[in-house]
């Protein structure tokens, strides 16, 4: 912008400061004035700044162009239509010549590869099979969002502490079949997960070198996979040890399944299809046998109530071929053919009393 503008713009801009002021301004034979009118209310309105003459007439085209000669048309720096735009003071330094900037050059490109895209249009059309298996949400209501089985993590056990010189732990275990097949059946296979105590789920991926039974029923002895002394492995005390549940059902086999998969199931009859209860869940050979060899497992079968009022009853069935004929985890059944007066053997469930206070002896005692 050149000296003559800049001037004429400052006197534009006094001019209608002086007139806001003062009431009036006038140049020549115009004159600026804020208009006051009284509102419905008797109140005296804002300026509006209207352009008026003395005499109360429109300002003709003659007078507007004087105006506009003699103090610039008064756009100012907001009016302008057009923006300025920034030029490159260095561009007259640049050694590349009728080329773009490698930067500008590369942002073209990659706009003009974004608005094909997005004009783009991909219909494929597949057929849609409904699914064998619906994907069932569970209830939000039972979800625990801190504990690491929500997302898929199988407890093993916890270590508590090292145990010899070369680098093996000592792990306290919570079901002593499952750990049993993970930490000494499965031996190297086995991938475990890491949990430390001060964090919500496990990060750590650890592999299992070997695993075996101690003369106390609910330990194992364990060595993994890049512990080499009893330093490193004491750092892993209070360590939670997890297995992620799809590697789990990987090797298992066509007869064995895991406790969560068949809990909750229904029970029919395999002869005529009555609905005979729900399985509640299972009562493992070594809970009722102990470390004897042989036994078999139990479902704990919560029986059909004909009534509402009716108690709640189960009662254990053996978890053997002649009596659970098939376990269906497709369709959510467990068929069972149970022999004469099995399921007259259920029992009333036993509501487990809490004790709330200790009251005082009677005065009596």
């Amino acid at each position: 912008m050149d000296t003559t503008s800049t001037l004429r713009n400052t006197i534009w801009r006094f001019g209608l400061f002086l007139a806001l002021c003062h009431g009036t301004w006038s140049h020549g034979e115009i004159c600026f004035q804020p208009v006051r009118c009284l509102n419905g209310d008797n109140t005296l309105s804002r300026p509006t700044g209207q352009r008026i003459v003395q005499s109360q007439r429109a300002v003709t085209d003659d007078e507007q162009a004087a105006l506009e000669q003699a103090a610039g048309s008064g756009d100012g720096k907001h009016g302008r239509k057009v923006k300025r735009t920034k030029r490159n003071k260095y561009a007259d330094k640049s050694r590349v010549e009728g080329k773009l900037d490698p930067f500008e050059a590369q942002h073209i490109t990659s706009k003009a590869y974004e608005d094909s895209l997005n004009n783009k249009q991909i219909r494929i059309s597949l057929p849609v099979e409904p699914s064998a298996d619906p994907l069932l949400y569970p209830d939000d209501r039972f979800i625990d969002p801190y504990n690491p089985a929500t997302f898929g993590f199988m407890n093993v056990g916890t270590v508590i502490g090292a145990h010899g010189v070369k680098g093996d732990v000592t792990v306290l275990v919570d079901d002593e079949e499952y750990a049993e097949w993970i930490l000494c059946e499965k031996g190297a296979k086995a991938v475990l997960h890491l949990k430390p105590e001060w964090r919500r789920y496990p990060r750590e991926r650890i592999r299992l070198v070997e695993g075996r039974r101690t003369g106390t029923p609910d330990r194992f002895i364990v060595r993994l996979s890049g512990i080499e002394d009893r330093d490193a492995a004491g750092k892993l005390k209070s360590h939670k040890l997890y297995t992620r549940r799809s590697e789990c059902l990987k090797d298992l086999q066509e007869d064995e399944y895991l406790i969560d998969q068949i809990v909750g199931l229904d029970v029919i009859h395999s002869a005529t299809g009555d609905l005979l209860g729900k399985v509640r869940g299972i009562v493992t050979r070594d809970e009722v046998f102990g470390r004897v060899d042989g036994g078999h497992d139990f479902i704990d079968l919560q029986v059909l109530q004909t009534t509402p009022s009716e108690p709640v009853q189960s009662c254990l069935v053996p978890m053997v071929p002649s009596i659970v004929v098939m376990i269906d985890l497709g369709a959510a059944l467990v068929k069972l053919n149970p022999p004469e007066g099995l399921l007259d053997l259920a029992v009333r469930r036993q509501r487990k009393l809490r004790v709330r206070a200790l009251l005082p002896p009677s005065k009596s005692e």
